[in-house]
């Protein structure tokens, strides 16, 4: 069997590694090919994560970065539709999260009728005005395995209609990562190498248009 494993943006990556570390472990007669759409490009959102997290590289990478989503949505689900209609098609396609490759690559792969996984399945902010809350809800729709991290995630499916027979409460795939990982990090020597081992310091992430596009929003 072979699974198509779609990755785009650093959390990717960060999902995506204990998944491929039990496909390795207990599957060896799957094959899991990387297929990398380049939203993220960046070495230190991309790659970096390949030798830190042993992910292997991407059998292919698409390319495709900025513009609006709508535009990326439609460049990857050509990209991606091209791809499948020019190779042996896999028999499954797992996508991870709610950016826009995720919900592309669920259209391509519905387009050729191969089933798809979502992980993550099930997550909701109820803001609409999020492009993410769009592609969650769509992908879930077009999935036939859901795989929920929380117990609130299979209540939105249920009332959304999803049919709950293919729907699996499987916890937070990121906290096997921090699982996985976390000794690497006790050890890890960053805090040194930037200066500030021995001193107090805050560690701050902000994404999303919404959070950083505007400086009132981050005060």
């Amino acid at each position: 069997m072979r699974f198509h494993l779609i990755l785009s943006t650093r959390p990717n990556y960060i999902k995506i590694a204990p998944l491929l570390g039990a496909f390795f472990e207990y599957l060896q007669e799957v094959k899991v090919d990387i297929i990398h759409t380049g939203q993220h490009f960046d070495t230190n959102l991309s790659e970096i994560f390949e030798s830190d997290l042993n992910i292997p590289k991407p059998i292919i990478n698409f390319g495709i970065s900025g513009g609006t989503n709508q535009s990326q949505l439609e460049a990857v689900e050509e990209a991606y539709s091209k791809y499948l209609k020019n190779r042996a098609r896999p028999n499954l396609v797992i996508v991870v999260g709610d950016v826009n490759a995720t919900l592309a690559a669920s259209r391509a792969a519905n387009r050729f009728n191969i089933p798809i996984a979502h992980i993550e399945a099930g997550l909701r902010s109820f803001d609409e005005s999020m492009p993410e809350e769009f592609n969650r809800i769509e992908t879930d729709k077009l999935s036939n395995y859901l795989f929920a991290s929380e117990p609130s995630a299979l209540s939105n499916l249920e009332q959304e209609g999803v049919n709950m027979d293919f729907v699996y409460l499987v916890g937070n795939i990121m906290l096997d990562t921090l699982v996985l990982n976390k000794q690497k990090a006790e050890y890890h020597t960053v805090l040194h190498d930037i200066g500030i081992d021995d001193k107090p310091y805050i560690l701050f992430s902000a994404h999303r248009p919404s959070n950083v596009d505007k400086k009132d929003d981050l005060v």
